[in-house]
């Protein structure tokens, strides 16, 4: 190939013609009509010539397209024979450096440019050489030619393939051989992430540290000025911690023995690259956490009652004395409707926590809801009755203390408090927020007097709030439109959840009353008279033993319906409240009657208990005295063992209870 250098006229060779895509044909044809005109001849190994200026238009179009215009500086294919190179980005992205951080994003770019680059260096490079050893060329120079390829790059080339490659020719076959043989990591440079490039090393930066987050918090310009003076020797600091030892300046130099002082500046970067750990040292624990750590990212159950919360709150307003009204309550985590709740004007206590057990249960037995099968306390009253939460809910989750976020019962609190009572109540916020969120201060304003209201105002107020807060509509109204919270809570129960247990749940949320059956049907609790259910409930007492305790949930009016009796902490069955009905038949109303009917129909069954085991226990029997009344002296009487089983469900239909089947018909009549 011959250049325009002003003494010869600019050539390409027949080689060059046929790789553009032209015919041998072709430049037969044109050297025949006259339309190209050649120099030399082919011979050892020499290619003939072709002059530039004598070729058709249209020929040297398609030889530029090839990238064979002779009047170019260096006629170059070889950004042709780049090509993308997915292991080297892959293994580019995933690098870490020594000091533990990622390649940037224009670094990858870089390095990965030079890659691919580099691949088409080798693989142009393999290809020339094999050709012209084939011919039987020389190959001295095939690597400088590449070289001067890859710098001769068009503008487009440059910009696609932002390579940063040695411009020296020796550089640049260094460079070439280091990526033969380690690959991929001789494009990395070696100093990055080097932590012998650090001026300020660990052990400095530990200092830095350790001056901000002293006891007296001092501020970030002081940790400067204390570095710089322990470093010049003006100041001496202890190890406080552990051996009380004094740190010696000598230890805090470079590795040529000279004094490290540093700039605020540098002392500001390194406390900012600390950040988190100072937080952690300086702040308190609550808000480290809430602020700086990370935390679970969760959805909500798919049904309602397959998880309850529980917290307790203190209302905003004070009474006419000044206290403060407290709150326990139980919220339902998918609709998030209160479902349980309890006031005092005092601090809350464990009894307390069980009222709202009851409150709750009253609430789900009324409105045919679920059990929930989980529950979401906090440590605080709940970790002293963690063994009946056991039993009562298949779940238990204790929060972890302080952290507000975990707990679903505090997000209901923020969105009742700024939503419904924000809107309805007075002095509603803190003094220390935000402009929307802020109240006054009496301590602040002497102008300014908190309303106070009577307890009784306070906490009637507060459960009107929480009626309207479960009729608002619920907060996903993309999945339930129109719907309200109450309305999600009761149309979306966990279809794998059993209603209330009365007889397991009472045996540990209950209140508790001592009392007996009496006329084998009646009990008393709080001056009430209960009958029970079914006369097989006397077969589960002990022989005699008509002692029993009572336990019930109160309903909102206070009234008690039904009690649920055991023995020795053994369920025995549940008793009814007895109606009274009106003597007077001119009196008697449609419910009396029914009233009347039922009471008859439970004495029939009593007298058909009685009569059927007369029939299978009694036999009449006569006694006839033998002539000799002597006749047992010399035998002695077996003692039986009639202890029940222990083991067994105590079926006492062989046993009688203390009288005679005489004793219970005469009484029966009398007491009909």
């Amino acid at each position: 190939m011959q250049y325009n250098n002003g003494k010869h006229k600019s050539t390409i060779t027949l080689e060059q013609w046929l790789n553009a895509g032209l015919s041998y044909e072709l430049f037969k044809s044109d050297k025949k009509r006259g339309y190209l005109k050649t120099r030399g001849r082919a011979c050892f190994s020499k290619s003939v010539e072709i002059i530039w200026d004598s070729m058709r238009e249209r020929r040297k179009k398609v030889l530029r397209e090839a990238g064979y215009d002779p009047n170019s500086r260096v006629i170059n294919r070889f950004e042709q024979h780049i090509q993308h190179d997915h292991a080297a980005y892959a293994f580019l992205s995933s690098y870490i450096k020594p000091d533990g951080s990622t390649l940037q994003p224009d670094e990858i770019d870089k390095y990965y440019a030079n890659a691919c680059v580099l691949n088409a260096v080798i693989s142009v490079y393999n290809m020339r050489v094999g050709m012209r050893r084939k011919c039987g060329g020389n190959t001295r120079d095939v690597l400088a030619e590449i070289i001067e390829s890859v710098h001769a790059m068009s503008e487009d080339a440059k910009a696609r393939w932002p390579r940063r490659l040695p411009k020296n020719r020796r550089r640049f076959k260094q460079k070439l051989n280091e990526y033969k043989e380690k690959g991929y990591e001789a494009l990395i440079p070696g100093y990055l992430g080097n932590q012998n490039r650090r001026r300020v090393n660990d052990t400095i930066e530990q200092l830095i540290v350790s001056i901000y987050c002293m006891e007296n918090a001092p501020f970030g310009e002081w940790v400067t000025d204390y570095y710089n003076a322990f470093i010049g020797g003006k100041m001496t600091i202890p190890d406080a911690e552990k051996t009380g030892e004094i740190l010696n300046p000598a230890n805090f130099v470079d590795k040529n023995g000279k004094k490290i002082l540093l700039a605020p500046s540098t002392i500001r970067f390194y406390l900012k690259k600390n950040e988190v750990l100072i937080d952690s040292i300086r702040n308190n624990r609550i808000d480290h956490i809430t602020g700086k750590s990370p935390y679970n990212n969760r959805k909500l159950p798919d049904y309602s009652c397959s998880k309850v919360s529980m917290d307790d709150r203190t209302l905003p307003r004070r009474t006419l004395d000044g206290q403060k009204v407290n709150c326990y309550f139980a919220v339902d985590v998918k609709s998030s409707a209160w479902i349980g709740y309890t006031h005092v004007v005092r601090p809350l206590t464990v009894e307390d926590v069980y009222d709202t057990f009851r409150n709750m249960y009253n609430n789900l037995l009324l409105n045919g809801l679920m059990w929930p099968g989980e529950i979401e306390v906090e440590h605080f009253l709940m970790e002293s009755i963690e063994d009946d939460l056991n039993r009562m809910f298949a779940e238990v989750t204790f929060c972890p203390s302080g952290l507000s976020r975990s707990k679903r019962a505090e997000h209901a609190v923020r969105s009742k408090k700024y939503s419904d009572e924000k809107r309805y109540q007075t002095g509603v916020g803190r003094w220390y927020l935000t402009p929307a969120y802020k109240t006054k201060s009496e301590n602040k304003d002497e102008d300014y007097k908190e309303e106070r209201l009577p307890a009784e105002a306070i906490i009637a107020d507060d459960i009107e709030s929480i009626n309207r807060h479960n009729n608002t509509l619920h907060p996903d109204q993309k999945k339930y439109p129109g719907k309200t919270r109450w309305q999600v809570l009761v149309e979306n129960q966990n279809p794998n959840l059993a209603p209330p247990q009365a007889h397991l749940l009472l045996r540990y949320l209950g209140k508790e009353a001592k009392t007996s059956i009496t006329n084998s049907t009646f009990v008393r609790v709080l001056y009430n008279k209960y009958s029970i259910e079914s006369y097989d409930l006397l077969k589960r007492l002990k022989p005699g033993n008509y002692e029993v305790r009572a336990r019930y949930v109160a309903c909102e009016d206070n009234e008690i319906d039904e009690v649920h009796l055991y023995q020795d902490d053994k369920y025995i069955g549940k008793a009814i409240k007895v109606e009274r009905y009106q003597e007077a038949k001119v009196e008697r109303t449609e419910k009396d009657e029914q009233i009347r009917l039922e009471q008859d129909k439970l004495q029939k069954k009593f007298h058909k208990m009685v009569k059927d085991e007369k029939a299978s226990k009694y036999k009449k029997v006569a006694v006839i005295e033998p002539a000799d009344t002597n006749y047992h002296e010399d035998e002695e009487p077996e003692v039986l063992d009639v202890k029940p089983d222990q083991e067994t469900d105590n079926d006492t239909d062989d046993l009688d209870y203390g009288h005679s089947i005489e004793f219970y018909e005469n009484k029966a009549v009398d007491d009909f």
